[in-house]
């Protein structure tokens, strides 16, 4: 099974945005002085990083070429 290469790119760069959105909120978040708010952003972050890596592990485990 071959996944298509503008799936890895558009995972891929779903992911690094969500990043530099989170740098970026962390910034605004610090400075405003509502830093508790930030904690929903870091709770969606992981969550995506987890279904990232479990889609690697998925693929891996059923020979999923990329």
């Amino acid at each position: 099974m071959r996944l298509p290469f503008y799936l890895i790119l558009l995972i891929t760069g779903f992911i690094l945005l969500r990043l530099v959105y989170v740098v970026r909120g962390y910034r605004r978040y610090k400075r405003s002085g509502q830093f508790r708010y930030f904690r929903n952003e870091l709770l969606y972050t992981a969550l995506y990083l987890c279904l990232l890596f479990g889609f690697i592990f998925w693929a891996q485990a059923n020979n999923v070429s990329f």
